[in-house]
Formats: structure tokens, C-alpha cells, sequence
């Protein structure tokens, strides 16, 4: 296919200012420079030559994308002899495209836009253009065509539905781009929904949704002139945690290039679920991400069927989990109940979706190449009986699994200081341990012996066996400089005399001490106890 962009006069207010730069004998528009170069000696783009005020302007832009991949884009000012693709293109082996490139129901939006100005003339005129592109499968009696929206429901031939989803035909659907089915959002961000309409019309859009205490807010209106629909005066603020659900209604009921639609209107909601309606979660700022139990991240797993397995990583008894599964463009299946297990087979899910990937390469035992997206909330109390909401996202890239927390990183620095590097009986044993900078560390302390055998030191003070491993401080914020005292006491008669160390380490909220890879910042001072 050639995405071609052009430009039809149809006011004749282009011709009109056109005709003082028109060779009349040859019929053609030429472009006056102010260095007296003319495309008729040689062929220069108008925005090459400098302070051309009198100079008519014509360029275009060009843009195609399927979710998730980027098909096409360009500027130019003439045309482009590369601007084609093919179907089974691998475009440049993009994450999420696979070998076989376009698959049964992958679709694209395509966009154009010509610009005509004339500087002088103080005239300038930008155009749009949107329509869309859907993979049929090789079957199809007509094969491929062109053709006006909605199965002749405006007096046009009819070419059929844009695609058939799980068994039933789509003529009109809604693709969500600010908030999407499984977004997981904290209290106080800002929930926008803004979205493209496909066919690309200027379409009624209408959004209901639910908060978790039952309170409903509604947004709606009509799409631009190419489909897209976004109002920033109806974006709100998440004000409480836990699931909201989202019901989506597109209805066109105006002009097409066939015409006027007639009763009973096109109308639609989402490709997958149910068509009609999804869902996205909240949590709040202290919440932690849920821990993954399941699958086992140091492998690369098979990524045609994953079973998940989720749990508190506060000890929280967890009651509910609500589970969304999506590739870009389609909601793939949601769920919710008491089990903090999920199993996902995508040999099962392409008998509704042909367009997922399963096989990348020549090998059917190869592994898809979708960007999958897997989306959890679990539900529960914590140990006062409150309600606790705990999140977490995870990304199937081909056949690797990517795991991430929603906690901020730290950023920070740590110091450990000490009164006194020669001690003996009676004298003061005196440490403290300082941060500054951001995001929330767990923090252990140990105290290496002589001998090579190490204690860990908990605060308030707490001392450990040998060789045991008990947390300083956990959940430490480095937000706010401060300095914690380690220890302060007067040595005893009866130590054994050589080098002892502190061994202060900081690792991410949660994270593993024991794998060294997490080891975000250290802090060590040296002693010696002499005896008298």
C-alpha cells in the first residue's frame, strides 16, 4: 500500500492567488525566489531559499501507525517513492511486530495533512485527513477493497464490516488512549480519556464512569473532523482507591463520503472484553506493589501459557484480586474472585484474536513477539482491619517476562560516622548513620568481628546472632536528611582485641539484601579494641 496526500481546491482561493505566479502558456504554477532562481532553471524546495517572502508554500504530512508499531511517516513537499508497504513486512523488527507481520484484525490509523501558504499574501491554508486500514483474513469472498463505513447504512454499497471479533461484526469502535483497560493510577493523579474513533468520523462519543464507592461520572461529545476525541475540561482527579469501571459507547449519526447514516445509527464500544466496557484501578501513594510469586523471573518463560501467582508483600490477607490482560489496540479478558492466581494461554486467546502472535519465527515452538501487558489489584485488610489495595503491572515483550515495581528508586546518598577509632573497656562505642535525598530504602547494619564472623544491628537497638540477618530500618525515606543513631554504649572488659567494621547497606523498599546487584548504597567504618 502508498499513502499518497493531495490537496483539491474546491473555494478556488488557491487558484486565485496562484494566478500572478502562472506560466499561462505552459499551464503550469511556478515558484518565484528572491534570487531569481525559478524552478524552471532549477528545481529548489522553497523553505531552501533564504527570506523568500513573496514564495508559495505547498507541503504534506504523512503519518500511519497500528498500536504499538509505527508503519510510515513523512514530510515532504513533492512525493515519495518509498512511502509503500507490504503486509508481511517485518517493519524494521519493531518490539511487538512479529515475522509475519500484519495478522488477521491488525489495524491502522492513517493519517495525512497538506499545507498551501503564501507569506505575502498573508494566506495559509492546513487540511486533515484520517481513514482507516484493517487486515482481512485471506479467506474473505471479496478480498481487498475500499470502501464507505458502515454496510451501506448511509445509501452506499456496503464492503462489509471493518472486522469480526469473537464472533460478532464491528462497523464502529472506540480506541482508548489516556486511560486504557488495566491502568493503574494513584490518588491524586489526573484520569484523562481521550481516544480515536475508527472509522475516523466525527462521531458521538460517550464515557460513563464508576468509582469504587458507586459514584458516577460521565464524559462525552463529539469527535473532531478525522475521529479523534479528547476534552481536557472533563479530565477529574482519582480521589479514591480500588476498581472503577468504564462503560463505552461510540454512536455515528451525521455524514459520510456515501452520506447521511440513517436509523438505527452505527454504534460500538472497545475491541475485546465485552465490547463494551473495562476497567482500570487506583491505589494509594503508601501502597506497595504486589509481590509476583509466580512465574520465576531468572528464566525465560513460555510465553504461550503463564501462570501467575501474586501475594501481599506486607503479609496483608489479601481477599480479592482483579486481573486485565491486554495487547495493544484489544482487551484481551479480564476477571475477577478470591484466588491470587492467573493463568494465561495465548493458543487459547488467538481462537479470538487472531492477531496475537504465537509463532515468531520458522519454529512453531518459537515464542510470540506481542507486547502482552498483565495488570493485578489485590484487595484485603491489614493488620488494623483497614482496607488495603496493593498493585502491580507486568509486560510480556515477545518471550521475556519484565517485572516492575511502582515504588521510586532511590536516589541518595548515606554516611556512617563514628567518635573514636582506638577503643577500649569503658570507653564510649558511639555510631550514627546519616541520608539524604529520595525515594524509600531498606537499611541493614552489621558489625563485622575479628575473626570474620558478622552480627546485624536493628533500631531500636537490637542485636542479632551470629551470622543472622535482621533489618536496621525498613521503608527508610531519604526525602527528609536526617541521622539515625546505630549504637552508643560503653564497652565491657572481656572483648577480643583486633579490626572490628561497620557495614552499613541500602537497598530498594523490598528488595532482596542477599543479591548484590540490589545494593543501591554502602557506608563502612573501621575500629580496633586494644585491651588496657
Amino acid at each position: 500500500m502508498t499513502n499518497v496526500v493531495t490537496l483539491e481546491d474546491t473555494s478556488g482561493a488557491i487558484s486565485s492567488l496562484g494566478r500572478q505566479q502562472t506560466d499561462l502558456d505552459k499551464g503550469q504554477m511556478l515558484l518565484k525566489s528572491s534570487n531569481g532562481i525559478t524552478p524552471a532553471s532549477q528545481s529548489i524546495p522553497p523553505f531552501l531559499i533564504p527570506d523568500n517572502d513573496t514564495n508559495h508554500w505547498g507541503y504534506y504530512y504523512s503519518g500511519i501507525g497500528r498500536p504499538g508499531v509505527s508503519v510510515r511517516e513523512f514530510v515532504g513537499t513533492q512525493q515519495s517513492s518509498n512511502g509503500y508497504w507490504r503486509f508481511d513486512t517485518k517493519y524494521n523488527l519493531q518490539l511487538g511486530n512479529g515475522t509475519k507481520g500484519d495478522l488477521v484484525n491488525d489495524f491502522k490509523f492513517m493519517f495525512g495533512g497538506p499545507v498551501y501558504r503564501a507569506p505575502s499574501n498573508n494566506f495559509s491554508y492546513y487540511g486533515a485527513y484520517g481513514s482507516l486500514w484493517v487486515m482481512l483474513p485471506e479467506e474473505d469472498p471479496t478480498g481487498g477493497r475500499i470502501m464507505p463505513p458502515f454496510q451501506a447504512a448511509a445509501n452506499g454499497p456496503s464492503g462489509g464490516p471493518i472486522m469480526t471479533l469473537k464472533g460478532a461484526e464491528v462497523d464502529i469502535f472506540y480506541h482508548p488512549q489516556g486511560v486504557r483497560p488495566g491502568s493503574i493510577l494513584e490518588i491524586g493523579d489526573t484520569a484523562s480519556f481521550s481516544g480515536q474513533v475508527a472509522p475516523t468520523l466525527p462521531s458521538d462519543v460517550s464515557i460513563k464512569i464508576t468509582t469504587p464507592s458507586g459514584i458516577q461520572k460521565t464524559i462525552g461529545g463529539q469527535a473532531n473532523k478525522v475521529g479523534y476525541f479528547y476534552d481536557p475540561a472533563l479530565d477529574f482527579k482519582i480521589e479514591e482507591p480500588g476498581v472503577y469501571d468504564v462503560e463505552v459507547l461510540v454512536t455515528h449519526s451525521c455524514m459520510t463520503s456515501a452520506g447521511q447514516v440513517e436509523p438505527p445509527f452505527p454504534s460500538g464500544g472497545i475491541l475485546g472484553g465485552n465490547g463494551k466496557s473495562f476497567k482500570f484501578y487506583a491505589v494509594t501513594k503508601e501502597s506497595k506493589t504486589a509481590q509476583l510469586k509466580s512465574p520465576n523471573l531468572t528464566k525465560f518463560p513460555n510465553s504461550l501459557e503463564l501462570n501467575f501467582e501474586l501475594g501481599s508483600k506486607n503479609g496483608n490477607e489479601m481477599t480479592g484480586m482483579y486481573q486485565t490482560t491486554v495487547m495493544p489496540g484489544f482487551l484481551l479478558e479480564h476477571s475477577s474472585g478470591t484466588s491470587m492466581q492467573y493463568a494465561y494461554n495465548a493458543t487459547e486467546l488467538n481462537k479470538s484474536f487472531p492477531n496475537l502472535d504465537l509463532a515468531s519465527g520458522a519454529s512453531v515452538k518459537t515464542n510470540g513477539s506481542d507486547t502482552v501487558t498483565f495488570s493485578f489489584l489485590l484487595s484485603g485488610k491489614n493488620s488494623a482491619g483497614d482496607t488495603v489495595y496493593e498493585a502491580r503491572q507486568i509486560f510480556l515483550q515477545g518471550e521475556k517476562l519484565y517485572s516492575l515495581d511502582n515504588e521510586i528508586a532511590l536516589e541518595g546518598v548515606m554516611s556512617l560516622s563514628l567518635e573514636g577509632s582506638e577503643l577500649t573497656a569503658g570507653d564510649t562505642l558511639k555510631a550514627d548513620l546519616s541520608f539524604s535525598g529520595k525515594g524509600l530504602a531498606d537499611i541493614y547494619v552489621s558489625l563485622i568481628l575479628p575473626d570474620g564472623n558478622f552480627l546485624t544491628i536493628g533500631n531500636p537497638l537490637v542485636v542479632s546472632g551470629i551470622g543472622e540477618v535482621i533489618p536496621f530500618r525498613e521503608s527508610l525515606s531519604f526525602d527528609q536528611p536526617s541521622s539515625i543513631n546505630i549504637v552508643d554504649i560503653n564497652l565491657p572488659d572481656g572483648l577480643a582485641e583486633g579490626n572490628y567494621r561497620f557495614y552499613a547497606i541500602a537497598v530498594d523498599e523490598d528488595e532482596n539484601l542477599l543479591d548484590q546487584k540490589n545494593w543501591e548504597d554502602t557506608a563502612i567504618r573501621n575500629w580496633v579494641y586494644k585491651q588496657k
